[in-house]
């Protein structure tokens, strides 16, 4: 949904670093407290506080000049969402240049239609993401592309057939309440037109006529 699309996600064998955003942060919290060795970086819902707070034994890394770059005291209101959007890009952008130092090898889970292509085209499809090209610009992580300095290997079938097709318990909370009620009204209103139509047409149809 729209409250993860900030989330940047970096899993190693002892530890875990995650961006998200000030919205966010109250939702994945529960989700994400059990998993022990964690950093979140996370900016407080409004841009005006500094320091680095643990939360429930967390370590929850705010900006360290956070009233330099957008929350100057008593401006509150009159900062244009413009502004904000700002401060909150320019730290998720600092929150990947701190995960990928000293990162020689990171595996990314390319779009399925990428996976028969060549290597370098599955390297290209990384290239194309905003927040990396933005990370290749002089003075923001490393010069050049990723690519050029991090081998990107990709992990799509492995978390395809170990995460993704794995129902854990906010898939099954999603699925109740969000995927199950429009099935459950769909087929209501398939069942309530068939049962308009007489037997013989009901047997007459296809299943594609009955689908639609």
């Amino acid at each position: 949904g729209g409250r993860a699309e900030d989330v940047v996600l970096l899993v190693r064998p002892n530890s875990s670093e995650i961006h998200v955003g000030p919205a966010a942060y109250a939702t994945l919290l529960p989700l994400i407290a059990h998993w022990g060795d964690i950093t979140v970086h996370a900016l407080p819902l409004t841009p005006t506080n500094t320091a680095t707070t643990a939360v429930t034994g967390i370590r929850k890394q705010a900006s360290d000049n956070a009233d330099d770059t957008g929350g100057e005291a008593g401006r509150g209101s009159e900062e244009s969402d413009d502004d904000e959007e700002d401060v909150l890009q320019d730290f998720k952008l600092t929150a990947l240049v701190t995960m990928l130092t000293g990162t020689r090898k990171i595996a990314v889970a390319f779009t399925p239609a990428t996976t028969s292509a060549s290597a370098s085209a599955a390297e290209m499809e990384v290239e194309k993401w905003p927040l990396l090209q933005a990370y290749g610009l002089e003075g923001v992580g490393r010069p050049g592309f990723l690519t050029m300095h991090t081998r990107v290997t990709d992990s799509w079938q492995l978390l395809h057939e170990r995460c993704y097709l794995q129902l854990d318990r906010p898939g099954v909370t999603w699925e109740l309440t969000r995927v199950l009620p429009a099935f459950v009204q769909h087929w209501a209103d398939a069942v309530a037109v068939l049962d308009d139509r007489t037997a013989a047409h009901r047997m007459a149809l296809t299943e594609q006529q009955a689908g639609e």
